[in-house]
């Protein structure tokens, strides 16, 4: 399954993931086995690998300099 956050500003990655971490637990009882995000300053910085780490989240990213 796959979904797409839409998001106002780039800051609010790490509260997001959070939260839609808790909502995928909470409410289909499972949690999130794989992340995948383009290579972008938010999704890399260290919080948001430290949570996946401590969540057992596989996190992917796409390669740099690509086309779609």
């Amino acid at each position: 399954m796959t979904w797409l956050h839409l998001l106002k500003e780039m800051s609010e990655v790490f509260s997001v993931i959070k939260l839609f971490f808790h909502k995928i637990k909470n409410q289909f009882s499972t949690s999130i086995r794989v992340l995948r995000t383009d290579n972008a300053f938010e999704y890399v910085k260290n919080d948001v690998f430290a949570f996946c780490s401590e969540n057992e989240i596989i996190h992917q990213t796409s390669y740099s300099h690509t086309s779609q």
